[in-house]
């Protein structure tokens, strides 16, 4: 195969990081949670790997810190089946590419990012404002989600850059009818013009309140969304402005892709479902809406999980 060296391999390797989410056991108690992680060859013999996996010790929103306080025992104790459970199948995905039909983890190790407490302090608060202001979006709507109105919230500090306007407008513009996703339709945008999130919202008047529990994780996803495309415009991103007709082509622009999968990874962490299900989930249910056959969606959801 041509990667029987290992200077070569880890070449390849160095600088990409891999992305996992599944349970871990330990004592009894299970998480599901998520994790990056590096991987660094060691020894090649045959087919054979030996490596070694470089765990990026990152308390996010996929990581609690439950997690890392289980995983910094299983690692101080050398109980690496047990995280390999977690890794495992992940691991073995990257190795096949290069040929390798099996392999051993010889060692475990933490990477600490640089500038980790501002960034953990960051992402916190990040976090409160999501919870925030979502629990107050749902206490608006549920009081009476069938008539049309608009909320307007002016100058939200997010946790990060400048502060920015939201704009919810639910039930406008015309009736409810076979065009809009059930039991509601929701859609988001960034105006980085005039720093505002804007929202639309319509529900089915025919609906009843059961509709708000999967409404959060949803709204999670699109203001988680839509903020990174207010980061991208902060910190200089490239971002093209013209109008992509083509839902395969317009969902896996890189700066969608990086979007989709912030918001996306909120929504499985509050939901407790796999990423891949959530995403999957995601674009079944707009099939119909945007002419999605089951390749488009494959691929589609290859770009997004590869992108970890």
């Amino acid at each position: 195969m041509g990667y029987e060296n290992v200077d070569k391999l880890n070449k390849l390797l160095a600088g990409r990081k891999f992305h996992v989410c599944g349970p871990i056991f330990q004592d009894l108690v299970y998480l599901e949670e998520c994790l990056d992680f590096y991987i660094e060859v060691l020894e090649t013999r045959d087919l054979r790997v030996r490596v070694k996996v470089n765990v990026l010790k990152n308390v996010t929103d996929e990581q609690s810190e439950k997690f890392w306080e289980i995983l910094g025992r299983l690692l101080s104790r050398k109980d690496y089946y047990l995280i390999e459970q977690l890794l495992g199948k992940s691991v073995y995905k990257v190795l096949k590419h290069f040929g390798f039909s099996s392999y051993t983890v010889s060692d475990w190790e933490y990477i600490e990012p640089e500038k980790n407490n501002d960034m953990i302090q960051e992402q916190k608060v990040s976090r409160k404002f999501l919870r925030d202001i979502v629990r107050d979006i749902i206490f608006k709507i549920k009081k009476d989600f069938r008539k049309p109105k608009t909320y307007k919230y002016e100058s939200i500090d997010p946790g990060f850059g400048n502060p920015f306007d939201m704009e919810i407008v639910m039930n406008k513009g015309k009736d409810f009818d076979e065009t809009f996703l059930k039991p509601y339709d929701l859609e988001a945008f960034w105006d980085d013009d005039t720093d505002t999130l804007e929202m639309f919202l319509n529900i089915d008047p025919k609906t009843n309140q059961s509709f708000l529990y999967n409404l959060i994780g949803e709204i999670n996803d699109v203001i988680s969304h839509e903020l990174t495309h207010k980061r991208q415009y902060e910190r200089g991103d490239k971002i093209s402005k013209r109008r992509i007709t083509r839902p395969e082509t317009y969902y896996t622009q890189p700066h969608e892709v990086e979007a989709q999968m912030v918001g996306f990874k909120r929504k499985a962490k509050l939901m407790r479902k796999p990423l891949e299900d959530v995403i999957r989930d995601y674009f079944n249910k707009r099939r119909t809406k945007y002419k999605l056959t089951d390749r488009i969606i494959d691929r589609i959801v290859k770009k997004l999980m590869d992108h970890g």
